[in-house]
């Protein structure tokens, strides 16, 4: 991203799009974009911990909490048609929600299913949900994508997690791509990788 492109991202008033934002990483993010003077719609499961987060936040600027669960389509529709309802404008997309709950690679097929469908499946759906209205808003926009480190060092003891955070990476780098390919396109892909948090 160019600095001019950052900074009319980052500016007062555009919207920035948290999911697992009740919580670390998430809600570290909504508070960073909520200083910046964005707006805000915060998604997660957890409406105990959203609630507070949004009360919390509210007092800075517009904050929309929607409660519902990644591995829905239906929940993520929801999310995607509050934040353009609300204020019909998506800045930053940050698919930050994720699990890890261990799993070997010859074990627990149904913690694998569960993790990958937490931690990639969620991201590829909200991708499919929300780039089609990103691009027609003809706005810059960045999808920011939570991969880890253990994506790509792999270390043992975690093989569906690393899995999935792989999966993460190649997807965003996908995404990027792709969108590259569009004429004068403003939307971008980027990936946050984290270590130990």
């Amino acid at each position: 991203l160019k600095m001019t492109d950052l900074s009319s991202l980052l500016a007062p008033g555009r919207v920035a799009v948290i999911t697992g934002a009740a919580i670390g990483i998430g809600a570290a993010a909504a508070r960073y974009f909520s200083a910046c003077g964005m707006r805000l719609c915060l998604f997660d499961r957890d409406q105990k911990a959203l609630n507070i987060l949004s009360a919390e936040l509210s007092l800075v600027g517009p904050v929309e909490a929607v409660v519902g669960d990644v591995t829905s389509y239906d929940d993520l529709c929801r999310l995607r048609d509050t934040v353009y309802g609300a204020f019909g404008d998506v800045a930053i997309l940050m698919n930050n929600a994720g699990i890890s709950a261990g799993a070997g690679p010859w074990s627990d097929i149904p913690a694998w299913r569960h993790q990958l469908e937490v931690n990639f499946f969620s991201v590829l759906t909200a991708q499919t949900i929300f780039v089609p209205r990103m691009i027609a808003q003809d706005s810059h926009v960045a999808i920011i994508n939570l991969g880890s480190k253990e994506g790509i060092t792999t270390p043992p003891g975690n093989a569906a997690y690393s899995v999935t955070k792989a999966g993460v990476k190649v997807l965003t780098e996908q995404l990027a791509h792709e969108l590259r390919q569009i004429p004068q396109s403003k939307v971008t892909a980027h990936l946050l990788v984290p270590g130990y948090t």
